[in-house]
C-alpha cells in the first residue's frame, strides 16, 4: 500500500510540473498574440485588471486607481473587476467602463462574453497592479501596445518588463512601482464624494446619546486573525473600564449574525453606508479585515489588531490610526493616553453630522441599506 501510495505522490507531483508547463506555454502564447505594435503617443485608452472579490483588496486598490486618472486625466480608463463591492468608491475617478469578470463556479459562465468582447478591443496600455494568475490571463487574452506588471505568478513571460515587486512597502502601494511612485504610511486612502452623503440612522444614534463615546467594532476576521469569543469580552471589558460612558456598537454581517457583546448591533448591506456610519464614531476597533480598512479610510481613528500580519504590510493607513501587534490574544494592552486623546479628538465629529429634518428621517426603520436593532 505504501508503495502504490509513493508512485501517487510521484505522480502527482510530476503532474504539477507538465501543468505548469503547459500553463506558461499557453501563457506565452496569448501573450503574443495579444501584443501591438508599440506607439510613442501618450495613452488614451487604458484598462486595469483587478478581480478579486475581497473587500480589503478593492480598497487596497484605490490609489492605485487615483493615480493612473491623475496621470491621465483626459484618458479613458476602465476597470476589470469582479463585482460591484467597488464600484461605489469609483464615482469620482470618471471611468468609461468597468467589466466584471469573475473566472470562479457559476460565474464563470456569465464572464465568458464579457471576456470575448475585451479580446476584440484594443488599448494603449494595460496594467496588472497585483500579481495573480487569474489577471495575468486575462491581460494575455487582450490585445495592448504596452502591458505593465509584476513578474511573480509567471508575470515574467507576459510583461516586457516586468517588475519585482517591492514587499517591504505597504499592500496598497505596491502597484505605484508601476507608475514609478512611493506613498507614506501616513497617506489615507481616499473615499471620495461618496462620504459626503449623510447617515440617518447614525445621526439618529448622536441625538438619542448625546456626549457619549460612539465606538464601534467588528468581531469578524478570516484565516485565524480573529479573536475568540472570551477574548473579545475580555478587550471590551478593558474598553469599558477606561470609558464607562461609551457607547459599543457591534458591527455584523446580516449573513452571518454574531452574539451580542456590546450595547448595541447594525447590520451591514452596503459597504457605502459602512463607511458612512463608521466616519461620524469616535473610534472602530477590528482585527485584521476588510471593515477595518473601510473604516480607516472613512476617516474614523482605528485600533487595528494585527495577530498574524504585519501591519507595516496590512496595516490601516493614515497617521490617525493605532496598529498593535498582538502577541498574546488573551492580554491585549490598551494605551490609556492615546485612547483618551483620539476620544476626545473625535468627539467633534459629532457636530460635523448635518441635521436631519423631519422629512428626511422619522424613524431608524426609514433610513436605507443600513438596520440598527
Amino acid at each position: 500500500m505504501s508503495t502504490i501510495r509513493d508512485a501517487l505522490r510521484r505522480f502527482d507531483g510530476q503532474r504539477r510540473c507538465w501543468t505548469t508547463g503547459l500553463e506558461r506555454a499557453a501563457l506565452a502564447w496569448l501573450a503574443k498574440r495579444g501584443r501591438l505594435p508599440a506607439s510613442s503617443q501618450p495613452a488614451q485608452r487604458i484598462l486595469i485588471i483587478r478581480s478579486t472579490n475581497r473587500i480589503g483588496n478593492n480598497l487596497f486598490l484605490l490609489p492605485f486607481l487615483q493615480k493612473v486618472r491623475s496621470a491621465h486625466p483626459n484618458a479613458d480608463i476602465e476597470l476589470v473587476c469582479s463585482g460591484g463591492q467597488l464600484l461605489p468608491f469609483l464615482a469620482d475617478l470618471k471611468l468609461q467602463q468597468v467589466h466584471q469578470v469573475r473566472l470562479q463556479g457559476k460565474q464563470l459562465i456569465a464572464a465568458l462574453p464579457v471576456l470575448w468582447r475585451l479580446g476584440r478591443q484594443q488599448y494603449d496600455q494595460v496594467y496588472v497592479p497585483f500579481a495573480s494568475s487569474t489577471d495575468h490571463l486575462i491581460a494575455a487574452w487582450v490585445r495592448a501596445s504596452e502591458k505593465l506588471g509584476f513578474e511573480e505568478a509567471r508575470g515574467d513571460v507576459l510583461f516586457d518588463r516586468p517588475l519585482t515587486s517591492n514587499e517591504q512597502c505597504h499592500y496598497a502601494h505596491q502597484p505605484l512601482q508601476l507608475l514609478g511612485l512611493h506613498a507614506s504610511l501616513a497617506d489615507q486612502i481616499e473615499l471620495g464624494s461618496m462620504l459626503h452623503t449623510a447617515c440617518p440612522h447614525l445621526t439618529a444614534l448622536i441625538q438619542s446619546h448625546p456626549g457619549r463615546p460612539l465606538i464601534g467594532f467588528f468581531t469578524g476576521a478570516r484565516k485565524g486573525k480573529g479573536l475568540s469569543l472570551p477574548q473579545w469580552q475580555r478587550l471590551l471589558g478593558d474598553l469599558r473600564r477606561q470609558r464607562p460612558d461609551a457607547l459599543l456598537i457591534q458591527f455584523n454581517d446580516p449573513a452571518d449574525p454574531l452574539p451580542l457583546l456590546g450595547d448595541m448591533p447594525v447590520s451591514l448591506r452596503n459597504l457605502s453606508e459602512l463607511a458612512r456610519f463608521a466616519s461620524g464614531l469616535a473610534l472602530f476597533v477590528s482585527c485584521d479585515t476588510g471593515p477595518l480598512h473601510l473604516a480607516a479610510a472613512s476617516g474614523v481613528p482605528c485600533l487595528g489588531l494585527f495577530t498574524q500580519t504585519d501591519p507595516e504590510r496590512y496595516g490601516c493607513l493614515g497617521a490617525q490610526h493605532r496598529n498593535l501587534v498582538v502577541n498574546d490574544r488573551n492580554a491585549i494592552p490598551l494605551d490609556p493616553h492615546w485612547l483618551a486623546e483620539t476620544l476626545a479628538r473625535t468627539q467633534t465629529l459629532r457636530e460635523r453630522q448635518p441635521a436631519l429634518s423631519n422629512a428626511q428621517y422619522q424613524s431608524p426603520s426609514q433610513a436605507p441599506q443600513l438596520v440598527a436593532h
